[in-house]
């Protein structure tokens, strides 16, 4: 047949020996070229080609595949710490290109490559194979086809093995492979997007976040730093109750975090509507929170914008009561011995007691209020 696309595979693992088996299927395409380091990949991808008409070539190096200049097409699926490296290498190539997902493992690299590939004209392609999956594809074809009913939420779950045997375990380690938001979750947001019509939007709603614990300034909570480093809207009541207010905000103004209240310019105190703790700024419907929002990322920050929601009125108990609650729970913390991790759940658990259930009443409030109001943010983010 003439004007066979020919392939070059570089990565020659489980994930490239299906891409070749892929491309077999075709029947219009061929496989020319393969580069590897390990020689099993190779000797087993060579397996898969054994009859065809012409031999690939094969590399130890994908330089050498890339210099040979044997390819229309170039799949690369070597482990996930690799493909910016190899992309760098590729780009410069007139080959098309399908990169195995993910991209790359940092935000850095990933710019690095989009900058590079501007202008380019062969296609560069990050490849997201489960919605060509036949079972996949038809799931999609129904609910787009209304033949299941109105779309209202997606969830995902897949069963399968933790952890897929890859050479030397690459994929056992995050700094390898970009962490599971990165190597697992892209195709299952890129399926809920695909099946939703929608893109994500960036909010989440929780009851109160962590901060620095009374007593213990160096015991910081780890969400204060992942709030430093995560573009989101984060809806909650403040920081929950029995922790050092005042150091948490500063601790949030150091790592760039704007406070912002919603119909408040105090910071809310979790289970109380007050903390006599001013924010940073104040917004009085979803709509300024958005704006608030897409100015603070337009200016190239990278943080969150923690939005503080006081609790409903009628579950809110007064800070005097809360307090004495807290302290006594402390004291009783301290009395047993209790720290680090399990200072937490004693001193919720503790506190519901002494306020007779009040405060667990306040919490389940503010949890729905926020969840709400986080959904109307969502609608303004995504208008």
């Amino acid at each position: 047949m003439a004007n066979r696309i020919r392939y070059g595979i570089i990565g020659c693992g489980s994930m490239g020996r299906e891409h070749i088996e892929n491309i077999l299927a075709l029947g219009h395409s061929t496989v020319t070229a393969l580069a590897d380091p390990h020689a099993l990949s190779r000797e087993l991808a060579l397996g898969l080609l054994e009859g065809a008409a012409t031999a690939p070539a094969v590399f130890e190096r994908y330089q050498d595949l890339l210099e040979a200049n044997v390819c229309d097409a170039v799949v690369i699926a070597t482990p996930n710490f690799t493909h910016a490296e190899v992309m760098r290498h590729a780009l410069p190539t007139d080959a098309h290109l399908l990169i195995e997902k993910p991209l790359c493992t940092t935000l850095s690299d990933c710019a690095d490559l989009v900058q590079r590939a501007k202008g380019r004209a062969s296609i560069v392609w990050v490849a997201q194979e489960y919605r060509y999956m036949p079972p996949v594809a038809e799931m999609i074809r129904l609910a787009h086809a209304g033949e299941i009913g109105t779309l209202h939420q997606v969830a995902i779950r897949e069963h399968r093995e933790p952890f897929y045997p890859k050479v030397g375990d690459w994929n056992r380690f995050n700094v390898n492979t970009g962490g599971t938001l990165v190597e697992k979750c892209c195709h299952y947001f890129n399926l809920m997007e695909l099946i939703l019509q929608e893109q994500a939007v960036r909010v989440f709603a929780t009851g109160g976040i962590g901060g620095v614990h009374q007593g213990a300034p160096f015991d910081v909570s780890a969400d204060l730093q992942q709030l430093a480093r995560s573009p989101v809207v984060v809806v909650c009541a403040g920081a929950k109750a029995i922790l050092d207010l005042p150091a948490t905000l500063e601790v949030l103004e150091t790592m760039g975090v704007p406070v912002v209240g919603y119909q408040t310019d105090e910071f809310p105190a979790f289970y109380s509507r007050s903390s006599g703790l001013p924010v940073s700024v104040r917004a009085d419907t979803p709509g300024q929170v958005a704006a608030i929002a897409r100015a603070h990322w337009g200016l190239g920050m990278r943080s969150a914008v923690l939005l503080t929601v006081p609790p409903p009125e009628d579950a809110a108990l007064p800070a005097d009561a809360v307090q004495g609650a807290i302290q006594q729970a402390l004291t009783e913390a301290a009395a047993q011995g209790i720290h680090g991790q399990k200072v937490t759940p004693f001193m919720l658990g503790r506190v519901s007691e002494l306020t007779h259930g009040d405060s667990l009443k306040a919490n389940l409030a503010l949890l729905l209020n926020n969840g709400r109001l986080a959904a109307a943010v969502a609608r303004e983010l995504a208008g």
